[in-house]
């Protein structure tokens, strides 16, 4: 379940200036969002879903009487995607393409480098032959649903990989890793938390110092600008070096993922008070083709 606030928002980028849209944001409640809603306070509206078309048309019909029409609707994790598109049809939304997200890590490199972004060097397996490895060097493959991104420390480790796999090699750099969860909209951050990597089970933490966020923050807006990135959450990784940040990853939610709960639930306020309704659904499927939403 998620809320928003009417708090007032001044820790994202985006001047005072600036005209907010009004956003319905879709989530299907596998992640909490709650954090989302609180930076954006008054100017969005949640709606956690996961499948129950009567219930969400009363959900839609709550936040169109109390709070009226959206001017985006932006989806939060993959398995709101279909909703949000047929809902920006149905209300003659714009929003970007969901495929102009990057589909890979090779792509996401490309890209990066072609927006002009500084981001990390790949280097290929011909030259990684004559590599000391004094500088160990990273391994990850190309898709993201493959696991075993290794750190190579010897010459032993690159001959024990499949010289068949399509992997891609990184060198490594000592810097802090930072990670930057956010929401875009019109190729702009609209909200965004940021956070170092501590390691392997070990967690991370906020970063808190303001001159640091800033810098990531703008470096993090470059990203999401520079890749052209869809309406919605965005994954990003950087290198927190003194100069300049470096890009590492970014990773945006795109395919749509079966869902397999059959408790089927619908949440929609901004209120303190929230209000919930629960059915068990005979068919785990949304019959889209039976929704019918008109904004007032």
């Amino acid at each position: 379940m998620a809320t928003s606030s009417d708090r007032p928002v001044s820790a994202d980028p985006v001047s005072a200036d600036t005209v907010r849209p009004r956003l319905l944001l879709l989530s299907s409640g596998v992640r909490d969002h709650d954090w989302a809603c609180e930076r954006l306070g008054a100017d969005a509206w949640l709606i956690t879903c996961s499948g129950e078309e009567t219930l969400l048309a009363d959900a839609l019909a709550e936040m169109n009487l109390r709070w009226g029409r959206p001017d985006r609707v932006v989806p939060l994790d993959a398995r709101s995607i279909p909703l949000a598109a047929r809902l920006r049809a149905t209300l003659g939304l714009p929003c970007a393409a969901t495929e102009s997200a990057p589909l890979d890590r090779r792509e996401s490199h490309r890209r990066a480098v072609a927006a002009g972004l500084r981001t990390v060097q790949l280097l290929d397996r011909v030259a990684l032959e004559d590599w000391d490895f004094r500088t160990p060097v990273i391994a990850k493959p190309v898709a993201r649903c493959d696991a075993g991104i290794r750190r190579l420390t010897s010459f032993d480790d690159l001959a024990d990989l499949d010289p068949d796999a399509d992997v891609l090699f990184e060198e490594w750099v000592i810097a802090p890793v930072c990670h930057v969860e956010g929401i875009a909209v019109d190729g702009r951050i609209v909200a965004s938390r940021l956070f170092y990597y501590v390691g392997p089970g070990a967690g991370r933490v906020p970063v808190t110092n303001q001159v640091a966020q800033a810098r990531l923050t703008e470096a993090a807006a470059d990203v999401v600008a520079g890749l052209s990135l869809p309406d919605g959450a965005f994954h990003i990784e950087l290198f927190d070096l003194p100069t300049n940040p470096m890009l590492l990853d970014v990773l945006v939610p795109f395919a749509p993922v079966e869902d397999r709960s059959r408790a089927k639930s619908c949440v929609a306020s901004r209120a303190p008070q929230r209000a919930r309704a629960a059915v068990v659904a005979p068919d785990p499927r949304l019959a889209l083709d039976a929704f019918r939403f008109t904004a007032a």
